[in-house]
């Protein structure tokens, strides 16, 4: 808890928070590879496995449904493109020499569904959920395509690139749900 507030945060006290951990892996990815934490790459696979439980568990707050999949903008808080950002900077977890399957098979995953959820049939990118106070940016409205959405998701993606072909043969829609959900995808729009 904090010593001024009392306030402990949501969830249990031996869940991870997903958010803060986002936050840390894109923090420690500007260091040097000598000069991040030993344990950084476990972190890493502790985001990763958050998605491949999400059938039987769910962190508090921290669902990986149709909300996380859509991306709310500006991207400030967990979602797909949240997760891909920082996940995309640690390529030896899902592509180095200490990949595993799984992991790979993760980032797959919601790599596809960030397309699949976020990017139109004409490959441009309309924010489909906007927090507000952002309506002046492109990325703060709903009826036009944002140049700057856009660059975001093809930033995050391209850090994928070595995954492309596994990214494309995922079926969205023979994805799992998330706890709590119907035992199926909700389909994009």
């Amino acid at each position: 808890a904090a010593p001024e507030t009392g306030f402990r945060g949501p969830g249990r006290k031996a869940d991870c928070c997903p958010q803060v951990t986002l936050e840390a892996l894109r923090v420690f990815s500007y260091l040097e590879g000598g000069e991040r934490p030993r344990t950084l790459l476990d972190a890493v696979r502790t985001t990763l496995s958050l998605w491949r439980r999400r059938g039987d568990e769910k962190p508090y707050m921290f669902g990986h449904g149709m909300r996380f999949k859509t991306v709310k903008w500006p991207a400030t808080w967990y979602s797909v493109l949240a997760v891909l950002d920082a996940v995309g900077r640690y390529p030896d977890v899902w592509c180095g020499a200490a990949a595993n399957r799984e992991d790979r098979r993760a980032v797959a995953e919601m790599a596809a569904c960030l397309i699949a959820y976020n990017v139109g049939r004409d490959g441009q990118v309309t924010p489909r959920s906007c927090f507000r106070g952002f309506e002046t940016l492109s990325l703060g409205q709903k009826r036009q395509p944002s140049g700057l959405a856009a660059a975001l998701v093809c930033e995050a993606l391209a850090r994928l690139a070595p995954l492309a072909e596994e990214i494309a043969a995922v079926n969205v829609l023979s994805l799992g749900s998330s706890k709590g959900g119907t035992g199926r995808a909700v389909p994009p729009r």
